[in-house]
């Protein structure tokens, strides 16, 4: 989660050379938890996490892995 490469999907060719990140479902829905319910630490990372390339998305979520996992929906359940 959170680290599809665009390369990975069918997307133009401009899509792909930017490095932009194709989020899932499952992301944009922890995402969403993370913003709805989180404090203002948590909605930041949300943000910053939606606008991040490829390679600093992979950076936050290594170091911030615990509030990702935090707001997983399953764990909503």
């Amino acid at each position: 989660m959170l680290l599809k490469r665009a390369s990975n999907i069918n997307t133009p060719d401009t899509f792909q050379k930017l490095g932009l990140v194709a989020l899932s479902e499952t992301d944009h829905k922890i995402l969403e938890n993370m913003e709805r319910f989180g404090g203002s630490f948590v909605k930041t990372l949300a943000l910053l996490t939606r606008q991040a390339s490829y390679d600093n998305i992979v950076k936050l979520r290594d170091t911030f892995s615990d509030f990702y996992e935090a707001y997983t929906p399953n764990k909503w359940v």
